[in-house]
């Protein structure tokens, strides 16, 4: 999973699959690219910029769209920008913090579409300690909305009015994982990660389902799981079997004597000191 992805998704994706049985290893990509999907993972997270750094498809793989977001300017509080939104053109002079991979290719052809190339003073694999440079005057960065916190000491927001600023978080499975039951459980709470993360932050769009939910790990009782004698219940008692004999009373008065009482109607004595039934 890439590092800004996984800061966002991972909390409530853990949440959901702890009460599953699917228990996952987590490893932060180096390179946030669907290329770090390799033989031995089942799943990577990464953020994709669209048309701004397109990827070649691969057959082999199957994307999920999670969420799309904008991307927003981060600038220093006391920069000279007044307003609430800018243009990348006004930032021409401007010292840029950049990221790493993808981050640093939309970066420079969204900025070269509004006529400049960026003075690039700081590449950065993550976007809090971007944040952290930003907030020390160091220069300004362009960052996705998900990264931006509620209150950021030193630091402020402003909506770039540049269209196609926006990027995309997806999980990538290989096809020939799709089918597991685990992957399917995970594919699902991450959807509802994402759909948290979209109801939260202001301009982020989650995708639609894209299917049922997958259903959970075999339980109690189902095939293809040994039943556990320690926190398993214990299975219903069978019902008491029949003898096949029919009770000659059963739909005629008793005769007097045979139904616990003497035959003036009061109880018979107890026999070895216990009551009789």
């Amino acid at each position: 999973v890439g590092a800004d992805a996984g800061r966002v998704l991972l909390p409530e994706t853990l949440a959901t699959l702890w009460s599953t049985d699917v228990r996952l290893h987590v490893r932060q990509l180096a390179d946030e690219s669907v290329g770090g999907l390799d033989g031995t993972l089942d799943a990577v997270v990464v953020g994709e910029y669209g048309s701004a750094v397109p990827h070649r498809p691969d057959a082999a793989v199957e994307r999920r769209e999670l969420f799309t977001e904008p991307l927003l300017l981060a600038v220093p509080s006391r920069h000279r920008a007044t307003g609430a939104s800018v243009r990348l053109a006004e930032l021409a002079g401007e010292p840029w913090i950049a990221g790493a991979g993808d981050t640093l290719v939309a970066l420079e052809r969204a900025t070269a579409a509004a006529g400049f190339a960026p003075r690039v003073v700081a590449e950065v694999g993550e976007d809090a300690l971007a944040l952290t440079l930003v907030a020390a005057g160091l220069g300004v960065a362009l960052l996705p909305a998900s990264a931006a916190p509620s209150r950021a000491e030193g630091v402020r927001f402003l909506t770039v009015l540049d269209g196609g600023l926006r990027r995309t978080v997806l999980a990538a499975v290989r096809r020939t994982r799709i089918a597991d039951p685990a992957v399917r459980l995970l594919l699902d709470a991450l959807g509802g990660a994402a759909r948290r993360v979209a109801a939260a932050v202001p301009g982020v769009t989650a995708a639609a389902p894209s299917g049922p939910p997958a259903a959970p790990p075999s339980r109690p009782g189902e095939p293809g799981r040994r039943p556990d004698p320690l926190f398993d219940p214990l299975p219903p008692e069978p019902a008491p079997r029949s003898n096949g004999r029919r009770d000659p009373w059963a739909d005629r008065a008793r005769p007097e004597g045979l139904n616990g009482t003497n035959g003036a109607g009061a109880d018979l004595p107890p026999r070895n000191g216990t009551p009789s039934f």
